[in-house]
């Protein structure tokens, strides 16, 4: 027997099609699938400097909750702008991973469309900083809270600028989570997650939570070379509930970026180089307005900073750096935002940019 067969490398057209039969399996199947048939997603994937190779994985999730995944891990050579198509009425959960094994997974939440709906996305752009938690249910979890003298906090690793978060992390990630009472540590975690006993009564915390992409550019992540490390410390007053089988949310602000990034994740050395920055409560804290922004930047890992002018812009804030001196080199970024509330982060992403 002689099989051939022809393809395209690097295809721009990916196709996710889940062809249902109700009630019960025919015994002759025929499906076809037009383009008016089905919903289509420009996705754009960015590397980190140079190309290399990514991959994807995804999974139809049942309203029963069983996942069905569409085969194996696939490779993307990234940069690359692409064409996912999907079928209409199955809720469909998109993951990646930046390196070939044992690495980070990304995903998004289930996401149902329609026939002929189209859509656009982007997958591994910059920062990632430390994640936002999503629950089974697939929305928004919390990260802090606290039960009676009981306060903790959970973090993922990492979110993209696309808004996914962690599915799942590498061996080589790793945190810290730090608890400060008035100024006193409560104890640290060698996780970013960790449960302290706290007193009665009101009380100034500092929750300082630390994430690390150990392996990043080695043999399990050979594509990751910006931001290896997010810090960020969480500002707050806390006092115990009334009730003691309150679990209270805790009032923690998450930092959002946009940056105008080419498919390197890289930007000219020029000034003028424009950085939106905003924040939002975590689940169930409504922060209000971002009333107060600072951003620095640093070329060396974080040891010293230059603070940059920001100017109010819509809901948010834009700073504006000047990156003529940063040719070849990758960009630092710390960013302090203040809430209505009085509440603050401070949270410094490690190599969040690079410039050509």
């Amino acid at each position: 027997m002689t099989l051939s067969w022809t393809g395209i490398a690097n295809s721009p057209h990916v196709y996710n099609l889940a062809l249902t039969s109700d009630h019960k399996v025919p015994n002759v199947q025929s499906f076809d699938a037009a383009d008016s048939d089905v919903a289509a997603v420009d996705e754009q994937w960015y590397a980190q400097r140079t190309g290399g190779t990514f991959g994807d994985l995804t999974s139809a999730v049942r309203p029963y909750g069983t996942r069905v995944f569409l085969g194996n891990r696939q490779a993307v050579e990234s940069p690359q702008r692409r064409t996912a198509y999907f079928s209409p009425g199955v809720a469909w959960q998109p993951m990646a991973m930046s390196g070939p094994i044992f690495t980070e997974v990304l995903a998004s939440v289930p996401t149902t469309y329609q026939a002929g709906e189209r859509a656009s996305t982007s997958w591994y752009k910059q920062p990632v900083p430390t994640g936002i938690a999503i629950g089974a249910d697939f929305r928004p979890a919390h990260m802090g809270g606290r039960q009676a003298n009981l306060m903790g906090a959970a973090f993922p690793y990492y979110r993209d600028a696309g808004g996914y978060y962690t599915f799942s992390s590498d061996f080589g990630d790793f945190g810290l989570a730090t608890l400060f009472e008035n100024g006193t540590s409560l104890g640290q975690s060698p996780f970013a997650a960790e449960q302290w006993v706290v007193s009665t009564g009101p009380a100034d915390y500092r929750l300082n939570v630390m994430t690390n992409k150990g392996t990043a550019g080695g043999v399990q992540a050979p594509n990751w070379r910006m931001s290896t490390r997010t810090l960020t410390d969480f500002e707050f007053r806390s006092q115990r509930p009334a009730d003691d089988d309150t679990v209270a949310v805790l009032p923690l602000v998450i930092p959002t970026y946009d940056l105008p990034l080419d498919e390197y994740n890289l930007t000219p050395a020029a000034p003028g180089f424009e950085i939106a920055v905003s924040g939002a409560g975590q689940a169930d804290y409504d922060a209000g307005r971002i009333v107060s922004a600072k951003v620095w930047t640093s070329l060396d890992d974080g040891t010293t900073w230059v603070e940059v002018p920001v100017t109010s812009r819509g809901a948010g804030y834009v700073a504006t750096v000047d990156n003529s001196s940063a040719a070849g080199r990758n960009v630092t970024l710390r960013v302090q935002l203040t809430d209505e509330h009085g509440v603050k982060v401070t949270q410094d992403v490690i190599r969040a940019y690079g410039v050509r």
